[in-house]
């Protein structure tokens, strides 16, 4: 048994249930984003909470380690010290990443290749914060991470991120609600994409 709906002349169906509705709705979303992107004033009031270009699970490859270079051309809108902000809409979300890290070049390349156009998709205003120094004390760098990135804006939201934890599906929104902290890598591919609680250490 399928759910069908028909738009603007086309007809999308997806499987019965939850998954297959979620399958639908972002099939329909994209849909309609494609058809209405072209028509958007230069600058609308708020960016669609429903319907931002994100397209779900993604290929992720660490076969090579991309350059500054070839990140930096990736992503032609990312502004000097990794800030980046929407120009058809205004953002719902102003997200600032936090990311120690030492040594790890590398995993910071992975990270940052994927990592810009995956926020882009989200439609958030952003920054990218490294925080480095010559001894690795995760804490420390994380706290001065958020310092200075407090001096550049008022962020809804900071997300303190691990250098070696690329995400794999932009379904996964770098967004706040407001009011309680959460934990956005409860499965990763380490322990079989299976959730992890603290009751399994």
């Amino acid at each position: 048994m399928e759910l069908c709906f028909g738009v603007i002349g086309l007809s999308l169906c997806a499987p019965m249930g939850l998954g297959g509705y979620l399958k639908l709705l972002m099939e329909l979303c994209s849909l309609l984003w494609g058809y209405w992107t072209p028509l958007m004033p230069p600058l609308t009031p708020h960016c669609s909470p429903w319907c931002p270009p994100i397209v779900g699970p993604l290929t992720v490859s660490f076969s090579r380690v991309p350059t500054l270079d070839q990140i930096r051309a990736k992503n032609p809108l990312v502004q000097p010290g990794g800030r980046y902000r929407p120009t058809a809409c205004e953002p719902r979300s102003r997200t600032a990443v936090i990311v120690p890290h030492r040594n790890r070049e590398t995993h910071l390349g992975h990270l940052l290749y994927y990592l810009h156009p995956f926020l882009q998709r989200q439609q958030l205003q952003y920054g990218i914060y490294v925080a480095g120094s010559s001894t690795f004390n995760r804490a420390k760098l994380l706290n001065v991470g958020v310092k200075e990135a407090l001096k550049d804006e008022e962020w809804d939201c900071l997300f303190l991120h691990d250098v070696d934890l690329v995400p794999e599906n932009d379904h996964n929104l770098y967004t706040c609600d407001g009011a309680n902290p959460r934990h956005v890598s409860i499965a990763i591919n380490k322990f079989g994409y299976r959730w992890v609680t603290v009751l399994d250490w």
